[in-house]
């Protein structure tokens, strides 16, 4: 072979060189198996509940017996037995519900996903700022919800009266032990270490956007209440519980925002309807909240201290 022949075959073998192009970045695979283990953690929610119930529902059911209550409807039956469980037994089904799920949910997340990550502080992560926003947040939030609470009274009476009635039979209303002991810190604590925690972390493995696991965990979390109203506003609560988790990637900062909204629906109700006069006044103040939301989520998202993973 001649010089011409072995240099036409070299120019032919070489790696062409970069044009200075930007080529797409190959596009991130998504795990559909993660996406639906995701849905996992709130089934399991679902079943330590029923298996906390069930024997006190059992107990009620043998004082019905016991006592004479006894009667030839069986609707009034169960509804003698729901009273006498609200009556006696609600505080202690909360607390093994709510202490089972945060043992069962805490050892998930904790070795599942903290052991795994590098530890984050609160005070690295949420300043002065951030404790404004978040109590802004937390306030105009409830205001904003009181006053859809209003347009659904008005237009959908029925879901009103459905969701009175579903309350008062869960005994979360009449047993003011429950609300403190259940509503204001057990409830916040399992709900975010099953939502904001696991199926949060979980769906992230998706390949999911984030956007999609602030949605999925929100739908998720809303559905889980079963009554119609109250699914409306913790999806919308559950967004901005989310937000918080994504935003700070901490679930400290969304705990302590739920203890909040706990905290204000169950004992600071009577201020507020003091505040809230008549049902004018509540979308008056419901719509001025509206601002106040999209000022706090300007002051989240401009927050230098969030916290920031390491690029990989």
């Amino acid at each position: 072979m001649d010089e011409n022949a072995v240099n036409e075959v070299m120019k032919n073998e070489q790696v062409p060189e970069s044009t200075g192009t930007n080529t797409a970045a190959p596009k991130k695979r998504i795990i559909v198996g993660y996406i639906i283990l995701g849905l996992v953690p709130a089934a399991i929610l679902m079943m330590i509940q029923t298996i906390a119930q069930i024997p006190f529902l059992v107990l009620a059911a043998f004082n019905v017996v016991n006592e004479g209550l006894v009667s030839d409807n069986s609707i009034d039956n169960f509804n003698t037995i729901i009273s006498i469980f609200n009556e006696r037994y609600s505080i202690f089904m909360y607390a093994l519900y709510g202490i089972a799920g945060i043992i069962v949910f805490g050892i998930w997340y904790f070795n599942g996903f903290v052991k795994k990550e590098p530890k984050v502080k609160l005070r690295n992560i949420f300043g002065v700022r951030s404790v404004v926003a978040v109590i802004c947040l937390v306030i105009s939030l409830n205001f904003v919800i009181d006053a859809m609470i209003v347009l659904i009274r008005f237009f959908i009476p029925s879901m009103i009266q459905q969701y009175n009635e579903l309350i008062e039979m869960s005994g979360l209303v009449t047993d003011p032990w429950v609300n403190a002991i259940y509503t204001v810190t057990l409830a916040p604590i399992l709900e975010e270490l099953c939502f904001r925690g696991v199926s949060y972390k979980i769906l992230e493995k998706s390949g999911i956007k984030p956007g999609y696991v602030i949605l999925i965990t929100s739908v998720v979390f809303g559905a889980i209440h079963m009554i119609p109203l109250q699914v409306t506003y913790a999806i919308i609560i559950a967004l901005f519980l989310a937000f918080l988790r994504y935003r700070y990637r901490s679930i400290l900062v969304p705990l302590l925002a739920h203890i909040m909204f706990n905290v204000l629906g169950s004992y600071l109700n009577g201020l507020i309807e003091m505040i809230e006069s008549n049902d004018a006044v509540t979308l008056i103040i419901g719509g001025i909240s509206m601002f106040v939301v999209v000022f706090s989520i300007v002051l989240i998202n401009g927050d230098k201290k969030a916290y920031r993973p390491a690029a990989k």
